[in-house]
């Protein structure tokens, strides 16, 4: 009886449900700790190195955005690359943009990484989000961040977030 189940949860798709959750880490941040300044306007301004392990199969591209919960909407969005390989597991600290991918346009209209810089004194909550997607993305011109969230919204298979 068990093994019928088994073959009968796998075939109707439940083996999926034993896959290892996506995560997404730095060496250079800790879940709820500090962005090194390194990786602020305050610093270097480059991007931060990541690296991520358990996609899921039937992924056909990652998209990785950088967001700030604590700031207003028009003002929220760091930094937004889509299009990157399933079989890429970490991006270098101040990489440049990998081959196939591409970057979204973030809050001020810029095509590239812009790191934390918030006024003097207050608290922001930065996070950084890798979406699995069952897509890969082919557009005529550059779009924003927003746009590739509308695109992106019922293409997710999983994500991970730090």
């Amino acid at each position: 009886m068990v093994k019928t189940l088994a073959i009968l949860a796998y075939l109707l798709g439940g083996a999926e449900s034993h896959q290892m959750p996506m995560e997404l880490s730095s060496s250079v941040i800790k879940p709820n700790g500090n962005i090194p300044i390194t990786y602020t306007c305050d610093g270097k301004n480059v991007s931060i190195p990541l690296k991520w392990r358990h996609v899921p199969s039937g992924t056909r591209s990652l998209a990785l955005v950088m967001y700030d919960q604590s700031a207003p909407k028009e003002k929220r969005y760091l930094w937004a690359i889509y299009n990157i390989s399933p079989e890429r597991h970490w991006l270098k600290a101040a990489e440049k943009l990998l081959r196939g991918a591409h970057y979204a346009e973030n809050s001020w209209g810029h095509l590239r990484y812009d790191g934390p810089c918030p006024m003097r004194g207050e608290e922001h909550h930065y996070v950084i989000k890798l979406y699995a997607l069952k897509a890969h993305f082919y557009f005529q011109k550059e779009i924003t961040t927003a746009e590739l969230f509308q695109v992106m919204a019922h293409r997710v298979i999983a994500t991970a977030q730090i």
